[in-house]
């Protein structure tokens, strides 16, 4: 800068060349010399501007560098060439307002999503605070189930110390629930005699404390003199002996539906009673009479089933005292189911029958006396028309007899001493105050067989 400062102001300019001029040729020159000087001061004018432009490129090349890094420099973006149509921009009114719209549902997505959160939460507080309740409980069953797991160990113990004991015999014993003895078992053999009781110890290869044997009965119907079946006992008791320490003969129990029958077991048990008088300690009897029978030797009636032969359930409960059986409560039966009524009846007819052809001629009297004796069909009415109906008056007397129950028309106890809670009705004639054992119709059906029979 300073070089061209200086080579400025060495070249004379157009006003010093003019002022360089004396004034006397100034005033006294002509035209064509003021011309020409005009002319030569144009092209001094040319050549100084060519010079200063040859000295300004010079100097600009020269200090082109230096002038750079003196001056500012912005920063100017410069757009990339594309070839055609430059593109439009993305960024319109209707991009802005879609994704404001994608925002808000964005939002209310997330509103949702914290109230379902929520939702679960409580219900996650909910079913925690449930199964600490059902692991409380899990506990408690837990200790309860312990608790019952060692009184039975104990019960199991306190059974394993007891005896076990075998009850052996005929239907007598059908009713004999083992779920309610302690550490019995009881094996019944329906229609069984002695000689099936005999065979069924003989293959028992098990051995037991107790035997108690109740059979008999059946051969007591059967054509068998009281002496073979006394004989055929001491068999069945030496039998008894080989798988038991103890052995027990247990009376045959009283029966009502055969009175021949009856006297062949009064005469048996007093056998049996001496033959074990006779045998060692470990062969006992229990007489069954003392409890089955009354004091004046009449059989209590409230022991035996309709048919005579078996036990009711207070009989069978009685028989389970008498052999002394540990049980688990006062009950030791079996649930009752009734039977046939049909079957029933049918059995009572026959068991008649038989009554019927014994030869004991006071058997089969009719103890009852009814006004407007009809058939049986017609006696069975509704409570409600009882006009024509059989009416039955109060029984006679029996031998040995005094009184008759007013409950269930048995001569064996009294009202006061009955075991039903109400009057029986029959299921026969469906009256008041008798069992359909001792129903007068079926006794009038059988009179009329009989008479029929006679002609």
């Amino acid at each position: 800068m300073a070089t061209n400062i200086a080579s400025e102001s060495d070249s004379p300019t157009v006003s010093q060349l003019l002022g360089s001029q004396s004034p006397t040729q100034s005033e006294h020159g002509d035209i064509s010399m003021t011309s020409g000087l005009t002319t030569s001061v144009n092209l001094i004018q040319e050549t100084q501007l060519e010079s200063e432009d040859e000295r300004e490129g010079e100097t600009s090349s020269v200090d082109a560098s230096a002038i750079r890094s003196l001056r500012p420099r912005a920063i100017i973006s410069k757009t990339p060439k594309t070839k055609g149509r430059p593109k439009k921009s993305l960024t319109t009114k209707n991009d802005v307002t879609a994704v404001l719209k994608a925002l808000s549902t964005m939002q209310s997505s997330i509103d949702t999503t914290n109230k379902l959160m929520q939702g679960l939460q409580k219900t996650n507080a909910d079913l925690v605070s449930q199964l600490a309740m059902k692991t409380a409980q899990c506990c408690e069953l837990d200790k309860e189930c312990r608790e019952l797991r060692s009184q039975l160990s104990k019960t199991h113990s306190t059974e394993s110390g007891l005896p076990k004991t075998l009850v052996i015999g005929s239907s007598i014993i059908r009713d004999f629930d083992t779920n309610k003895l302690h550490n019995t078992e009881v094996e019944c053999i329906r229609g069984g005699t002695v000689d099936d009781v005999h065979k069924s110890l003989t293959d028992n290869n098990a051995s037991y404390d107790r035997v108690i044997l109740q059979v008999g009965s059946n051969d007591c119907s059967k054509d068998n003199t009281p002496e073979d079946i006394a004989k055929q006992y001491q068999l069945l008791i030496k039998g008894a002996k080989n798988i038991a320490n103890e052995v027990v003969v247990s009376s045959i129990c009283p029966r009502t539906d055969k009175p021949a029958a009856q006297e062949k077991v009064d005469t048996v048990n007093a056998t049996l009673q001496g033959i074990c008088s006779d045998e060692d300690a470990s062969v006992t009897f229990i007489n069954n009479d003392l409890s089955f029978k009354l004091q004046d030797n009449s059989i209590n009636d409230g022991f035996l089933h309709g048919d005579g032969l078996h036990l009711s359930k207070p009989g069978t409960n009685r028989l389970a005292i008498n052999m002394k059986l540990k049980t688990k409560g006062k009950d030791i039966t079996k649930p009752y189911y009734n039977r046939n009524k049909n079957a029933f009846n049918k059995q009572n007819q026959q068991n008649q029958d038989n009554n019927n052809n014994n030869d004991d001629p006071n058997h089969g009297t009719n103890d009852w006396t009814t006004v407007n004796k009809k058939h049986r069909n017609n006696a069975r009415q509704s409570p409600n028309n009882q006009t024509d109906a059989t009416t039955h008056e109060q029984s006679k007397p029996q031998q040995g007899h005094s009184l008759r129950c007013i409950k269930c028309g048995e001569a064996s106890h009294l009202t006061s001493s009955c075991w039903h809670p109400a009057t029986v009705r029959c299921r026969g004639c469906n009256q008041l105050g008798h069992k359909v054992s001792r129903c007068p119709a079926n006794r009038m059906v059988d009179q009329g067989h009989q008479d029929f029979n006679r002609f």
